[in-house]
């Protein structure tokens, strides 16, 4: 039986089942029931921002308090973050299509996983104290990063090189997804 609570993120993996995140844990659809993974089993999950098939059979879980987590086969493993700080959030996780994984930390950076190792860009000028919301990578591979306060800005070696905000014509300085497309167009929400 599925629990009913507020969904923050959904996959399908390589097996077919059906990956539901959540602030009441994460739950997996076999076709037939669901199993159920949270802190009342035994799993450190609560409030769940997002969930990715990092390979066959792996997946990662961003919990918002309580940080990323393997899961693979009922096992879960912690994986450490690049982050200075003693205490952060984890926004989202996002996983491209050239397989590197985007993670959004509060209070302000963006960790970047990309064949295996982190990159982390913490108090980039511009974004210093402002959780990321969102990111995607362009074309170009520069990555854009949404943010919640001071709208939208494009990274480029680790530096800011375009700012955008509600009054350069974004929907608003709230930015919660960005969907770059091939023509080099950029879309913000």
């Amino acid at each position: 039986r599925i629990t009913p609570v507020d969904y923050t993120d959904m996959i399908k993996d390589n097996r077919g089942f059906i990956w539901l995140a959540s602030n009441g844990g994460i739950s997996r659809f076999d076709g037939r029931k669901f199993r159920n993974y949270s802190l009342t089993n035994g799993y450190p999950f609560h409030l769940v921002t997002g969930i990715i098939e990092k390979k066959p059979n792996v997946l990662w879980v961003a919990d918002y308090a309580n940080g990323l987590y393997q899961l693979s086969d009922h096992q879960i493993k912690k994986i450490n973050l690049p982050s200075k700080k003693a205490s952060y959030h984890l926004n989202f996780i996002k996983k491209e299509k050239d397989n590197t994984i985007l993670i959004g930390i509060a209070p302000d950076g963006l960790a970047v996983n990309k064949n295996g190792s982190f990159k982390d860009y913490f108090n980039v000028k511009g974004l210093e104290n402002e959780p990321v919301l969102s990111a995607a990578i362009d074309a170009e591979g520069a990555i854009w990063v949404g943010t919640f306060k001071k709208g939208a800005y494009k990274l480029k070696n680790g530096r800011v090189v375009l700012a955008l905000s509600e009054a350069d014509g974004l929907p608003g300085d709230e930015i919660r997804s960005i969907l770059p497309l091939k023509n080099g167009e950029v879309w913000f929400g």
